[in-house]
């Protein structure tokens, strides 16, 4: 992230002595023209009579010598030298330059350039130098640029010691107003990653001639400009789909479709191969569960044009009906602008259908869906039990109640097999060819994923309620025109955002529609979205090559790794040999990811990938159908060679951790290797307090916290860990539960809601104890370098306070709406920010003495939480003798 301007709160610093305009100045030369000379009558008569000297001056009638003169000026020289020499040594040095009088420049390997207006003053070394007892303070551009975001986001007016995530996230607000939606969150990697597709949108405006054609960086480039360029598209019009349309058997709307010779199989293939529709189903190739070295083909329901599907069911209901209108609407108006666009005189036609060619085109593309629809839908199974009679006799009796909670029970195994009833159901090719034989399934697919992939015995997954088979009948039993409309149709919904802007209008009508307001993605974002679809790959380089490099990318793999081994360390103290030993093996075998794939950097590799690929200039639609070969050919490659588990697909734009106990990886995009989040430039507290606390939470959720449950406790913690871990996981939720919130909302009168922290537990014990390790961790590498460095123009001498400022930073979040706060908070038990991060920060004994906090508020202050170590005696003391004491010192 780059500030053009970064403005903060300076350092107040010692005014410098103010010069007047007369005195001279040791910066500045001034040269100014002589003045004429003007002789006195006394200087005349001086002269005249000869009395003067050459040594003498007369000032107004006053005979002084020359050398008097000389010697106060020089005098009023030295004075004003050392006057400057002693405001020169108050104010620190030349570092302390105010940033409005002074251009600074440089990289993160080399020293930073001081311009002003006579001087030019290079510093190779990062930091400057300082009196004995003042930190030195680091000038290096990405320390200057995480102090502005350190500032921008902070709210001075809070009190640290009351509500620390005010004061550290007070303005996050202000500073990052972009919100998706009111039932989202907008954090800081939210916003990092908002910046970094800025960054990408202007990298890919650039012009791509200095690349060569052959070149992905060209390819992706070539790609987005002819997305944009509307005189093209608009050009082109139609007259691209009609052509297609003709491939696929015609339409009769403009004479072109012939029933005798159409065949559903043959259309049927070209939908799916050439075109990658979802007409009636959709195709998954996946790894199948019960037999992990094998694949299997998985079918899923598909096809429908309006993406609810109650509307076919309730046509009536005004809500359905205006969706339904709308799709109508858009339908009637693109197939009379292919019409237009065919150039055909169609009342020179005998078409079958008349002067109802649009009319019935719509109707059959609708009475197909609805159709579509209603074998879709899941049949609702009534669960009835029979209740037996209870004679009044036996009514409260042992036997009846002995009695009840047998039925009790077999009630509720039958709700569970209810529950647990798979809704696929898996047979093979042949018999699959055996139930649905209208559809040629062997030539489909191999059409698709190419010969020799798919055989007879391969398994396929297929929906358990008899869709398949009621797709097949609906098939055989449909009118050839209806089926051919609608299949037609699909590819024409397909690429209408590839077409001219009045279809990509009709197009964003009908969105809307289906949105319910919500406004849809702008070209340029629907332009860089299907970038992010087809050539991922591409733009990360683009990216990664432009902001990030592969330096960076080594210094984060050390920094992370020297963090896993201080995360092991912290295990030492509480775990067995026997547990410790298995947590070791966890974090040994997890797969760390740094910012991007190495193959990604390498450009002729990534050449040769997009060599398939054949992109045009200034023709989107022809661009859009070769992504639709080239995705045919990376598919057929995957069956054929397999995954390759170097080419992991993570946006590098991403700027979040991802992490997978099962998966065994964890990943940081390149996207978080800037400020706020890490920067190999800025001092080493500032990347632990951000990234190394959120990867110490990661690791957490791998070796501690999956084992709250009694069952993941028997797999591979024994008791005596679980019992020194037990009490620690209670201290911390018991953090929470004094805590209560009520969400503003003006509808209804919401009470006060307890926080239940039972049902985020594992985030939170994660999150505190990531913090104590991500402290311990920066003390260490502390004493390690040999004193701290401080950022430029804050206001905090210690190297605490700002770890603890950028451990909250990385956590700002924006607002919810109140009603879905209230419904997180109420049934999902979600913690609000802001008491995440006080509570964590404030139940630590080192936060307090940083900050000098006497008495923290009484929702907050509870016992410190911390796992006893294996020497430490096995009983618990009580809260009082664990209350740490608070500083004598007072509130700053």
């Amino acid at each position: 992230m780059r500030i053009e301007n970064p403005t903060f709160a300076l350092t107040p610093e010692p005014s410098a002595p103010s010069v007047t305009a007369g005195d001279p100045s040791p910066d500045v030369t001034r040269t100014e023209p002589a003045a004429v000379e003007q002789l006195s009558s006394a200087d005349k008569a001086g002269l005249v009579d000869g009395a003067a000297d050459s040594d003498v001056v007369y000032v107004r009638g006053w005979r002084l010598r020359k050398l008097w003169l000389w010697q106060a000026l020089a005098a009023a020289c030295l004075a004003l030298f050392v006057i400057m020499v002693v405001a020169y040594s108050a104010r620190g040095g030349s570092s302390d330059t105010p940033v409005s009088s002074a251009v600074i420049g440089g990289n993160s390997s080399g020293g930073i350039t001081t311009t002003t207006t006579t001087t030019t003053t290079t510093t190779p070394s990062t930091t400057t130098t300082a009196p004995p007892g003042q930190l030195h303070e680091c000038s290096q551009p990405d320390c200057v640029f995480q102090a502005a975001d350190i500032v921008r986001l902070m709210n001075f007016s809070a009190d640290p010691c009351t509500d620390f995530y005010s004061y550290a996230c007070g303005n996050f607000e202000q500073v990052a107003p972009h919100r998706r939606s009111s039932r989202s969150v907008y954090s800081v990697p939210d916003w990092l990653t908002t910046q970094n597709n800025e960054r990408v949108v202007e990298l890919l405006e650039d012009r791509p001639d200095a690349y060569s054609p052959d070149s992905a960086l060209w390819k992706v480039k070539t790609l987005y400009s002819s997305c944009l360029d509307d005189y093209a598209n608009l050009r082109n019009a139609g007259k691209r789909m009609v052509k297609l349309i003709d491939g696929l058997g015609g339409l009769d709307l403009w004479g072109t479709w012939d029933p005798q010779f159409w065949l559903f199989n043959n259309t049927f293939r070209k939908v799916h191969d050439e075109h990658w529709t979802d007409a009636m189903m959709n195709f998954f190739w996946v790894r199948n569960p019960r037999d992990p070295s094998k694949n299997l083909l998985r079918i899923t329901k598909s096809g429908l044009g309006v993406p609810y599907l109650r509307a076919y069911m309730n046509p009536d209901l005004p809500v359905y009906e205006e969706l339904l209108s709308t799709y109508q609407e858009t339908m009637l108006n693109v197939m009379g602008m292919l019409v237009r666009d065919s150039g055909v005189n169609v009342t020179a036609l005998n078409r079958s259908c008349g002067d109802r060619c649009l009319d019935d085109f719509v109707s059959d593309v609708l009475d197909f869906e609805t159709k579509l629809a209603n074998i879709s839908l899941v049949p609702i199974v009534p669960y009835t039990l029979r209740r037996r009679s209870v004679s009044p006799r036996s009514a409260g009796g042992p036997l009846h109640r002995w009695f009840g909670r047998r039925r009790r029970r077999r009630q509720a195994f039958f709700r569970r097999r209810l529950r647990m009833a798979p809704s696929t159901q898996r047979l093979s090719l042949a018999d699959l060819s055996r139930v649905a034989p209208q559809v040629d399934w062997v030539g489909l697919l191999e059409d698709l994923m190419g010969a020799n992939i798919v055989t007879a015995s391969t398994w396929v997954e297929i929906p358990r309620d008899g869709y398949i088979q009621k797709l097949n009948e609906l098939i055989r039993t449909e009118n050839k025109r209806t089926v051919h409309h609608y299949l037609v149709w699909t590819v024409i919904r397909r690429h209408l955002m590839a077409m001219s802007a009045d279809y990509v209008y009709q197009r964003t009508q009908m969105d809307v529609a289906f949105q319910r307001g919500r406004r849809p993605p702008s070209r340029p974002e629907f332009c860089r979205s299907s970038l992010d679809q087809h050539m991922p790959e591409a733009v990360g380089m683009l990216f990664v090559k432009d902001h990030i490099g592969l330096e960076t990318l080594h210094q984060t793999a050390n920094f992370t790794g020297r963090l896993v081994a201080a995360f092991s360390d912290s295990l030492r103290p509480w775990m067995t040999e026997a547990v410790r030993r298995r947590a070791n093996g966890i974090l040994g075998n997890t797969s760390f990811h740094y910012g991007f794939p190495k193959w990604i950097m390498d450009e002729r590799e990534l050449d040769s990938y997009f060599e398939p690929l054949g992109i045009a200039e200034g023709d989107f639609f022809r661009n859009m159908k070769n992504m639709d070969l080239f995705k045919r050919i990376q598919l057929r490659n995957k069956l054929k060679y397999g995954n390759n588990k170097q080419r992991w697909t993570i946006e590098a734009t991403h700027a979040r951790i991802l992490s997978s106990l099962s998966g065994g990886f964890l990943a940081v995009p390149a996207g978080m290797m800037q400020t706020p989040i890490f920067s190999p430039s800025v001092p080493s507290y500032i990347n632990t307090a951000a990234l190394g606390s959120l990867v110490a939470e990661h690791l957490a959720a791998f070796t501690v916290t999956n084992n709250d449950s009694a069952t993941m406790d028997s797999v591979w913690w024994d008791g005596a860990t679980y019992r020194r871990y037990e009490p620690y996981r209670s201290c911390v939720l018991d953090l929470y539960r004094n805590h209560t919130v009520r969400p503003a909302i003006t509808y209804m009168n919401a009470g006060e809601i307890p926080l239940r922290p039972e049902r985020q537990a594992s985030v939170l014990v994660s999150r505190h104890y990531a913090l104590s390790v991500a402290f311990e961790h920066h003390r260490r590498l502390l004493e390690e370098s040999g004193g701290a460095v401080r950022l430029p123009g804050l206001r905090h001498e210690t190297s605490d306070q700002t770890f603890f400022l950028a451990f909250a930073q990385a956590r700002c979040v924006g607002k919810r709406s109140a009603t879905t706060d209230y419904l997180l908070y109420r049934l999902a038990g979600i913690v609000p920010a802001q008491i995440e991060v006080n509570t964590a920060v404030y139940n630590q004994a080192s936060f307090r003495s940083a900050f000098q906090c006497g008495a923290l508020p009484g929702t907050y202050d509870h016992q410190q939480c911390a796992i006893p170590s294996i020497e430490e005696a096995t009983f618990r003391p009580p809260a009082s003798a664990l209350q740490p004491p608070h500083p004598a010192a007072g509130r700053r």
